[in-house]
Parts: C-alpha cells; structure tokens; sequence
C-alpha cells in the first residue's frame, strides 16, 4: 500500500514534490479520464432512464434510478475523502474505478479523488488550471452521454 496520510502530507508540502512535463501532462489525461467515466455514468443513464423503467415496469421507479446513484455518490464522497488519508492516493483511486460496478459509491471516490491528487501535486498557483481541464470532461459527458444513452436504449437489450 502506500504511506499514511501524515507521511504522504509531508513529502506533498516538502520543495520539488510537485510534478511537470510529460509525467503532469499523463497524469493529468489519466484523471481526466477518470472523470469522464463517473461523469458518462450519470449522463448515459438519464437518457436510457424511460427505457429502463418500462423494463422494470413501474413508473414508481423512475425517479429513484437516477436518483439513486446520485445519493450514492453523495453520501460516499466524506469516505472516500479519510480511505485517500488512511490508504493513500494512488490505491484509493484504483479502488474507487474498480468500485464503480457498485456505480455511485464508486464514481464519488473518482470525482473527489481527482480533485485531491490535483491539489496534492500541483502547487496552488497552477491547481485552478489542471482542475478546469479535468472538470471540462464534464461538458464532454453532458454532449456525448445522452447520445450514448440513446444509443444503449434503442440498440441494447
């Protein structure tokens, strides 16, 4: 595993910890990525959710599957948070990617896990500009999840 939370806070804030180049430029695609896939999540289920209900068969669900993930991610985000302190960054987020098969409770560990490694290697001064990249896959979800969804709900069964 990796270092407790103090000693990974320590070498974070020590000079020369922050990282650039090619080695922040791959970083930064990797988290990015890892925030399209929490973000296509949502996205792609609200534009499947009509065919979703009419397989269930209850209109009484439909509000509570799409909600239901979102709750998920929620209330899992303040876990995740102390899991990233206790076990460190690197193995929390792999956890949470492979937590998405619970959907929600992982995706939240993804999207808060992003924001935590970017602030942990970057320095203050550049942290708004790598946030904004790996945040702009947000609007990438919202044009190409729905299409997507759509896809899923007339070709899938």
């Amino acid at each position: 595993m990796s270092a407790t939370g103090s000693e990974a806070s320590r070498s974070i804030e020590q000079p020369g910890s922050h990282i650039r180049g090619g080695k922040a430029s791959a970083v930064v695609a990797a988290l990015t990525l890892a925030i399209l896939l929490a973000a296509l999540d949502g996205t792609i289920v609200a534009t499947a959710l009509p065919s979703i209900v009419e397989e269930l068969g209850s209109a009484d669900g439909y509000a509570w599957v799409g909600s239901s993930y979102l709750l998920a991610v929620t209330a899992a985000l303040p876990i995740w948070g102390n899991l990233s302190d206790v076990w460190g960054r690197k193995f929390t987020i792999l956890l949470s990617n492979a937590g998405r098969s619970i959907q929600g409770v992982g995706a939240s560990g993804l999207i808060l896990l992003v924001n935590i490694i970017i602030s942990d290697i970057f320095p203050i001064k550049e942290r708004a500009k790598y946030m904004g990249i790996t945040n702009a896959s947000w609007a990438l979800a919202a044009a190409i999840g729905p299409l997507i969804g759509g896809a899923f709900a007339q070709k899938v069964t």
